[in-house]
């Protein structure tokens, strides 16, 4: 999905087997639509180029919770 903001990590997960290749940190849950979850980096600022990400509900896991 090549997300990206200030505040965004993105990581490869190691097992190729796995449905999941991908994990992201530093995103907020703004809302959720009927199709997309709403998020905006960390760290986002009022300068921020693109603040708000829509990422599609299907074929994603979301792990909501405070690390």
């Amino acid at each position: 999905m090549e997300i990206s903001g200030p505040g965004v990590v993105v990581v490869r997960l190691s097992d190729d087997d796995s449905l999941y290749h991908y994990r992201y940190t530093g995103l907020v849950l703004l809302t959720t639509t009927a199709s997309n979850y709403v998020f905006i980096p960390q760290g986002v600022t009022p300068d921020s180029a693109r603040p708000v990400i829509f990422v599609p509900k299907q074929d994603i896991r979301v792990d909501l919770g405070t690390w």
